[in-house]
């Protein structure tokens, strides 16, 4: 008979996977995401993860029932260091050209004039 596991086991488990995989290139379904840290919050488990382009700033949770796949040591060293690069500058890009953006649009703000 197969041993149900309790809420807390499954908890420790994943934080262990976190610690282990914290920081690395994961596949969240068919996405690239980059796996920062844990979340709860009285329905479920969530992994922490930046992808390009998710906005608000690039974070987002999503459930641990999901599938969370490393690629490091599953694909190739060499392989894995050009995705991580790509990564990063375009996490860097995107994020440093919102920024941009953002600044931009509250330098056009128009104040009100005053009344001399």
């Amino acid at each position: 008979m197969e041993r149900k596991q309790k809420p807390l086991d499954q908890k420790k488990k994943i934080l262990k996977f976190i610690k282990k995989h914290q920081g690395q290139l994961c596949l969240d379904y068919y996405d690239v995401v980059r796996l920062i840290g844990f979340h709860e919050d009285e329905d479920d488990y969530y992994y922490d993860v930046q992808k390009v382009g998710a906005e608000p700033n690039g974070r987002y949770h999503t459930s641990c029932v999901g599938l969370m796949t490393p690629l490091k040591g599953k694909i190739p060293a060499r392989d894995y260091k050009i995705i991580d690069t790509v990564f990063t500058a375009n996490w860097n890009m995107h994020h440093d050209f919102v920024t941009y953006e953002k600044q931009e649009a509250a330098s056009k703000v128009v104040k009100p004039r005053t009344k001399m």
